[in-house]
């Protein structure tokens, strides 16, 4: 049978986010990686609110009842579309599509002001996708923005362009990394870190903290890959132009090797305790609606549903916390910033209580193999997996569908969220440690061993 290219919202949604990502669903044919498409639901929501009086009716996403609705000319949420060209067979799944008594409108809704290149490239495909269907469709498209309708035109050239383009990818040499929020949700996420390429070929730009200025400058120098960083020694010119260039050379050491650099040699980075240990993770949009506490194996949410209960019941969180001595270990420092301020407001005491960023041990301490340092890569990198694939972000949308349709569903997605969290914090603890437990390369470095990487 003839291995065709299946292309839908998925891939596209790839080749403008990271190539290398599209190049794994490519070549896999296993579709692991499900989007996180977070804001899905409420553009959806915002089309069927700005056409509140017309009668539009939902596919499902549906081929099938799709095509019955198209035949009888009705307005359609979640349409899906579908056509076959000589190598790939499409399935684009648009917005809305808008029967306005003579022809279909594609209908796009979106947040910002800046229209979303996906989007775009999805309703040029099903433009060309009803054209084939000698379905009466318009060259423009609706762009909805809460209740405000704005009118663009179809730019024909991305349907046949970006088709082509994610089928030469499929036959090419796998993409160079790029290192980003959406690594946090990526479903290749271990293949990635498996497959890297020579990297001390790389660009610069790869390496955590390289922006495009600071690339500017060392093209100037003839250093633009990891080896010509690493093969330079640096001295006060360098030291002048580029801030934190120590840093910036380590981080290439490390992920050159693949390996955790600790900075200090065999010194403790977590002090001993003779207090309980906590972790705690906080959960927040306008005001922290979860406080997430995982003492041993025992995980405690305290969970606020509207900003007037958190007003008159926050004292709860420190009930918990003044019933013993704890050391608590969270990841960032937003979660002192928040207490400390809520103590100040009750005029309590939290000197029994001795909280540890476990952030910011890693971060004065160890350099990575990563180009991010959130608690998603670092803990995913040390084997943590999440049991539900949200981010910061995603989870605040589950719970204001949570407030809005009271789903116990999107709180239960809320607290397996911020309990993982939690637990990866443990995770990362426990790393730093004992890391050697953990079968991750690591290199213990005295201080005259990383000035010789340093400075040669």
């Amino acid at each position: 049978m003839e291995n065709r290219t299946k292309i839908g919202n998925d891939e596209i949604f790839y080749f403008f986010n990271c190539k290398r990502m599209l190049y794994y669903s490519l070549n896999s044919g296993d579709g692991v990686f499900q989007t996180e498409n977070a804001l899905e639901p409420d553009r959806i929501n915002m089309i069927r609110d700005f056409f509140r009086g017309e009668v539009l009716v939902d596919a499902g996403y549906d081929t099938k009842k799709t095509g019955e609705l198209i035949s009888a000319r009705k307005s359609i949420i979640r349409p899906s579309l579908v056509f076959s060209t000589v190598e790939a067979d499409v399935e684009v799944k648009p917005q809305a599509l808008f029967w306005n008594g003579s022809e279909y409108v594609v209908c796009i809704a979106h947040f910002s002001r800046n229209k979303n290149k996906r989007h775009l490239a999805i309703s040029s495909i099903a433009y060309e996708s009803l054209l084939r269907s000698n379905v009466e469709v318009s060259d423009k498209i609706y762009y909805i923005q809460r209740k405000r309708l704005t009118k663009g035109k179809i730019d024909e050239s991305l349907s046949t362009g970006i088709i082509e383009e994610i089928l030469k990818l499929k036959d090419q040499d796998i993409p160079e990394p790029e290192g980003r929020r959406l690594c946090n949700v990526c479903g290749f996420w271990d293949e990635c870190h498996v497959t890297q390429p020579n990297k001390r070929t790389l660009s610069l730009s790869t390496i955590r903290g390289i922006g495009s200025s600071m690339m500017d400058f060392f093209d100037t120098k003839n250093i633009r890959t990891i080896g010509d960083l690493l093969d330079t020694p640096i001295d006060e010119e360098l030291k002048y132009e580029v801030k934190g260039v120590e840093r910036i050379k380590m981080q290439a050491y490390a992920f050159s090797n693949d390996s955790a650099v600790f900075l200090n040699g065999e010194q403790p980075i977590i002090p001993a305790q003779i207090n309980k240990n906590c972790y705690l993770d906080i959960e927040a949009e306008n005001y922290p609606y979860l406080f997430g506490f995982l003492e041993g194996k025992e995980y405690l949410p305290i969970f606020f549903q509207n900003e007037t209960e958190f007003e008159r019941e926050f004292s709860r969180i420190f009930d918990y916390i003044n019933s013993d001595s704890f050391t608590i270990y969270h990841y960032c420092e937003y979660e002192t910033k928040v207490l400390n301020s809520l103590a100040k407001k009750l005029k309590i005491s939290l000197k029994n209580t001795e909280f540890v960023d476990v952030y910011m041990k890693l971060k004065q301490n160890v350099v990575l193999p990563l180009r991010h340092y959130s608690l998603k890569n670092v803990a995913k990198w040390l084997g943590f997996s999440w049991r539900v694939n949200l981010d910061g972000r995603s989870s605040i949308m589950e719970f204001k569908r949570w407030v809005k349709t009271g789903n116990k569903n999107h709180l239960n997605m809320i607290l397996k969220y911020n309990e993982d969290d939690c637990r990866a914090t443990e995770v990362v603890k426990r790393w730093l440690e004992n890391p050697e437990e953990f079968g991750r390369k690591i290199e213990r470095l005295e201080k005259y061993e990383v000035e010789k990487i340093l400075y040669g």
